[in-house]
């Protein structure tokens, strides 16, 4: 859907975003409660025209999204987004052909979001 001007979305007459973050294939709004929802095209598993709530977030302090345009320095398209949550714990979902949504994992995509685990100090 292409807009020309400003559109209020109707989940957010109910939920106060307090962040925004755009990228290319999607966008996610992290409102005052922590809860992140999301819209735009990202395989099977979150796509949909209009906001929805991710299911496995809960008490979000901050989302991040790879920007328009940028594919990590490759030719390829490797959208991803983030979120970390009160707890200290990351979140990744999208590509990880090239370990940008988890390094330590072999799968080539996320397409929910997955708690990154660490090995060894950091």
């Amino acid at each position: 859907v292409s807009v020309g001007k400003p559109l209020l979305l109707p989940f957010s007459h109910d939920v106060a975003v307090l962040q925004v973050a755009c990228g290319m294939f999607g966008t996610l709004a992290r409102s005052d409660t922590g809860d992140v929802w999301f819209w735009g095209t990202v395989g099977d598993a979150l796509s949909s025209p209009t906001p929805k709530r991710i299911e496995e977030l809960h008490d979000v302090v901050d989302v991040a999204t790879t920007p328009s345009g940028y594919y990590h320095g490759y030719q390829d398209k490797v959208y991803v987004s983030a979120a970390a949550t009160r707890d200290g714990s990351l979140y990744t979902w999208g590509a990880n052909s090239r370990k940008q949504a988890s390094p330590f994992e072999s799968s080539s995509s996320f397409e929910r979001p997955t708690k990154v685990v660490l090995y060894g100090p950091v």
